[in-house]
């Protein structure tokens, strides 16, 4: 459509131009025929190279403008679940864009909890990003986390074991202690 509406811009702007040439030749200005031929040409070239520009870029892919993915971050962010995300990526294939994103989780959760956090993160993306056709997530385990972040156990698992287990761990010196919730109990 851009091509065709150059085309007809192209059409309309050209025509004034050789009326002014023709109509200056008639006149007895001879040096505008040439002239106006030249700018007709330098018009075609000008239109025919951004076109031809702006479709390599979306058959090469190219990447969006970083100021169109920040809304996006901002999306992934607010899920609940996602502490961190990085490496936000995204290409455009004609009208639609697809995105690559690497979120971050705490690492104790199950690949289940784990995934239905990306699922919620695609979902809340397309919901709110009509452009986006398709989202790539990669899940990730939050890196930077000491002892006491680890200790986000289920509501149930009430501040009294959690004081109780500190304690312990401080006790005997234990820094590390991973602690698996899978079926809804600790294992």
């Amino acid at each position: 459509m851009k091509a065709n509406a150059w085309h007809h811009r192209a059409d309309a702007i050209s025509s004034v131009v050789a009326l002014v040439g023709v109509g200056g030749s008639i006149l007895g200005l001879p040096l505008l025929d040439p002239l106006a031929g030249v700018v007709v040409s330098g018009m075609i070239l000008k239109a025919g190279i951004q076109t031809g520009y702006e479709s390599v870029l979306e058959l090469v892919d190219a990447a969006v403008d970083p100021s169109l993915l920040e809304p996006i971050r901002e999306t992934i962010l607010k899920v609940d679940g996602v502490k961190g995300c990085h490496r936000l990526r995204g290409r455009k294939a004609g009208t639609s864009l697809y995105l690559d994103v690497h979120i971050e989780v705490y690492p104790f959760l199950s690949v289940s909890a784990a995934h239905d956090i990306g699922e919620t993160v695609r979902h809340q993306i397309q919901k709110e990003h009509n452009q986006v056709a398709e989202v790539f997530i990669h899940i990730g385990s939050l890196q930077q986390l000491n002892l006491l972040s680890t200790l986000l156990l289920p509501s149930f698992f009430c501040m009294h074991h959690r004081q109780r287990l500190i304690q312990f761990l401080n006790y005997f010196k234990i820094y590390v202690l991973a602690v698996m919730y899978l079926t809804g109990s600790l294992e």
